[in-house]
């Protein structure tokens, strides 16, 4: 028999253990707020702290899964690189933000057992967006929509969320839809439904408002692909209710993100405008080291713009072919498995799991165009659909073998 001091334990480890998702929940939110982002980190590290101390599980999940294996060498060949960088110093201080992240990989694939823990964190991304647009919107009203000048993307940066530097940043958004329309799907007239259906929609009239053409085609593909793996036979329609309000809210300001896809006039080269030269001065730079290479985020040594606007190419820039191998790796093996549980689960799991696989399609295109590890955000956002796909990937194991871990 348990006394009354067992109880009390046990129900206060349980509690004491739910430290950890909090940490996480906290952390993805604190992205709205225009604070420094060491506070978040020491939150989260404080609360994945306690949680371990009183997380009972009988062993770490994370150790049996491919996937970290994989980011394990991705992780190792990036602190070769960094050792052998021709700027130990900018290397190692910029690639400080893969420790939140690897935390919270660690803090999903351990804790987050539970279909309600994954579904709050989908929630907790769709708060985040729709907070975070909202704050945009609010800049946009009380600086005139003055949103594309110097002095604009000076004030953007400082006025709202400490992941946004300039609106291309806004492309966060845009990742974040499938979590919001997996909510909405399944109960699309409740709180929380109502709530994602408001979040995707505010979520695309920022994009276009500050007209970001990387946001703006990363909306268009994920949400295409969620409603793709959902439902296939309304894409069609969806994606022509998605281009109406495009043009209707583009009309509305003049048609300005249009002439910036494309504008004849001047014959401007739409999205990929300014990017092939810096993509043409990365591949130059790259045999300089190819095997570990130049050192992350050293790119700023050879061009006045700190990336190549291209994640790929930055990796193979930096990291060498060793790196680049291993980065390549894990998206196929992360994108596979994410696959493989769309054709094999069925349920609110198969539905976590195509807005995961939805997400990352998302963030792997736009990583051609725009993306950066030197960016907050898109290190986290890796990370956290890395940690989703591989616990849903352990969940589905654990119930076809009755629950056993």
């Amino acid at each position: 028999m348990l006394n009354t001091i067992d109880v009390i334990k046990i129900t206060n480890s349980k509690w004491l253990s739910f430290t950890g998702p909090i940490g996480v929940y906290l952390y993805v939110v604190s992205f709205i707020f225009p604070i420094k982002w060491d506070l978040p980190m020491i939150i989260l590290v404080l609360t994945s702290i306690v949680s371990t101390l009183f997380y009972t599980s009988q062993k770490p999940f994370s150790n049996s899964h491919r996937i970290t294996s994989i980011l394990m060498l991705f992780l190792i060949a990036m602190a070769g690189s960094i050792l052998v960088s021709m700027n130990w110093s900018r290397s190692f201080n910029t690639s400080v933000t893969f420790l939140p992240a690897l935390l919270i990989y660690f803090m999903i694939v351990e804790q987050f057992t539970s279909d309600k823990e994954i579904r709050l964190l989908y929630f907790c991304f769709s708060a985040t967006a729709l907070g975070i647009s909202i704050a945009a919107l609010y800049y946009a009203g009380t600086h005139n929509f003055e949103i594309n000048s110097p002095k604009g993307a000076h004030v953007l940066a400082r006025t709202f969320s400490y992941i946004i530097a300039s609106r291309n940043d806004l492309t966060f958004l845009s990742i974040m839809v499938p979590f919001s329309f997996v909510l909405a799907y399944q109960k699309p007239l409740s709180p929380m439904g109502l709530f994602a259906i408001l979040s995707i929609i505010i979520s695309f009239c920022t994009v276009v408002l500050f007209q970001s053409r990387g946001a703006t085609l990363t909306f268009f593909i994920t949400l295409g692909s969620i409603s793709f793996f959902i439902e296939p036979r309304k894409v069609l329609w969806l994606g022509l209710l998605s281009i109406l309000l495009f043009l209707v809210t583009d009309a509305l300001l003049g048609f300005p993100l249009w002439h910036r896809f494309y504008d004849p006039i001047t014959g401007s080269e739409g999205i990929l405008s300014g990017r092939i030269n810096l993509w043409k001065v990365a591949w130059q730079h790259i045999f300089n080291a190819p095997i570990l290479g130049n050192g992350p985020h050293t790119f700023c040594f050879f061009n006045k713009t700190p990336w190549p606007h291209n994640l790929y190419l930055e990796v193979l820039f930096g990291h060498g072919l060793v790196g680049f191998s291993a980065f390549i790796s894990l998206l196929l093996y992360t994108g596979k498995s994410a696959w493989n549980l769309r054709k094999k689960t069925s349920g609110e799991i198969r539905l976590f799991a195509v807005a995961a696989l939805a997400a990352l399609i998302g963030f792997c295109i736009s990583s051609l165009i725009e993306l950066s590890f030197l960016r907050l955000w898109v290190t986290v956002s890796l990370f956290m659909l890395l940690g989703i796909i591989v616990r849903l990937s352990i969940t589905h194991k654990q119930t076809n073998n009755g629950g056993v871990n």
